[in-house]
């Protein structure tokens, strides 16, 4: 699109003319085009009261036939008859009005202000007789499609000419800036250290945790590291800012570059290589036996690649967030620079939706934007911890100093009393 307007800089009376289907709602290029501009919409007059509006489907009534005796039960009712309610007078506007009613409609524009683009939406209520299908007819489709979220999501968007917006489990990223605290680790006898780490192509991305007594975690620092991920440059700082904060176990996404992943946990018993597996059943590690199972089966040579249930770890983690009291489970963010706007967006940046394909409903996460990476450190930094296998104990009122100011590094050391994970060997 961007080159087709640079090709018309040249031509003073040059136009550009869009026309689409809308799709998923903040995904829909044609309706963030048509927010943009005037906003015109297709007003007809009431036969009956001479009142103006635009046909919208809350206004198509319908009336459907009883259920013949022996029909198979979940089987849509069948439309006998459909029409428009006026939202002025109530009176009841049949099809056959609809000709009359077209030719003398007019485009109204919701912001006349704007004079440089024009947006036009009609939906299927505005069909011509003849040329496309009838009330009575998009009302059946409107039935038969309910039971399944594709077809529903489809008919929201073909007929009705509207963005599909889906309704699930989230958290808002506003809320969660309300829980900073201003804190420090320090003589954290009993905190269990990890990270997650994502790969990108640019970048290494890794949050800090500090883990307690039931699971309770202290958040460290999120950190963005520059560099080419092909290339050992960027895993050897990675490798120096782990060790600066005392990290014990840590779980590297696989998934983007996996011959440098490997190439940098292999000699680093400290360090997993993951790869996040979807399903709501799949837990966030296997259980102990099943991975000890597997772990045989592979050759000597080489670092295993650990699956991690990431859609389960995204539910334990969205739940944790939710809780209002300090404790086991209880999520911390410190005040420090790296906990911003963006970072509590990316944290927040995906929900649990329950959609139905025929009779059965299934579960899955969908991104509400593109940027999620602190949202996959954080589970990779939870599964680091599952998978260390250390028992978490912890005694609060050693470690943690209320500090207002502070926002330096912090490099906890883990004493004999605590968990100590050096030298660990996989197994």
């Amino acid at each position: 699109m961007t080159l087709i307007e640079n090709r018309q800089r040249t031509y003073s009376r040059a136009k550009g003319y869009y026309v689409s289907t809308p799709t998923v709602d903040g995904a829909s290029r044609i309706d963030q085009l048509y927010k943009r501009s005037d906003r015109r919409r297709y007003h007809v007059a009431c036969p009956h009261c001479a009142a103006e509006w635009p046909m919208e489907w809350p206004m198509l009534k319908y009336r459907t036939a009883p259920h013949a005796e022996g029909t198979p039960e979940g089987e849509a009712a069948q439309v006998i008859d459909a029409w428009l309610v006026c939202r002025e007078c109530g009176g009841e506007i049949h099809e056959g009005h609809k000709t009359d009613m077209l030719t003398h409609g007019r485009w109204i524009a919701d912001r006349p202000n704007i004079t440089l683009s024009r947006g036009y939406h009609l939906n299927a209520l505005y069909a011509p007789i003849g040329l496309g299908l009838g009330w009575k007819q998009i009302a059946q489709k409107w039935l038969n499609c309910q039971g399944d979220s594709a077809e529903l999501k489809a008919f929201v968007n073909t007929y009705l000419g509207e963005v599909w917006k889906e309704i699930g489990d989230s958290i808002e990223a506003t809320a969660l800036q309300t829980r900073l605290e201003a804190y420090e680790l320090q003589n954290v006898a009993g905190l269990l250290i990890t990270a997650g780490v994502d790969v990108q192509k640019d970048r290494l991305e890794a949050s800090i945790v500090a883990w307690g007594d039931g699971e309770e975690a202290w958040l460290v620092d999120h950190l963005i590291i520059p560099g080419d991920t092909t290339a050992p440059g960027v895993y050897l700082e990675l490798h120096d800012e782990l060790k600066e904060y005392g990290v014990q176990i840590a779980a590297i996404d696989s998934g983007y570059n996996a011959s440098a992943v490997y190439e940098f946990v292999r000699p680093r018993g400290w360090c997993y290589a993951i790869k996040g597996v979807t399903g709501m059943a799949r837990p966030v590690i296997e259980d102990a036996k099943k991975r000890k199972q597997r772990l045989r089966t592979k050759r000597k040579k080489g670092a295993p690649v650990e699956p991690i249930g990431v859609d389960c770890a995204k539910v334990t983690l969205y739940q944790r967030l939710k809780l209002a009291k300090p404790g086991a489970g209880y999520l911390h963010f410190p005040q420090a620079a790296a906990f911003d706007d963006e970072y509590f967006q990316q944290l927040g940046a995906e929900k649990l939706v329950t959609r139905i394909k025929g009779t059965r409903p299934f579960q899955e996460w969908i991104k509400t934007r593109a940027r999620n990476e602190a949202l996959d450190c954080l589970v990779y930094a939870l599964a680091a911890m599952r998978l260390s296998g250390a028992t978490l104990k912890t005694r609060e009122a050693e470690t943690l100093t209320v500090n207002p100011e502070t926002e330096a590094k912090t490099s906890p050391a883990v004493s004999s009393s605590g968990v100590s994970l050096s030298g660990w060997k996989r197994g």
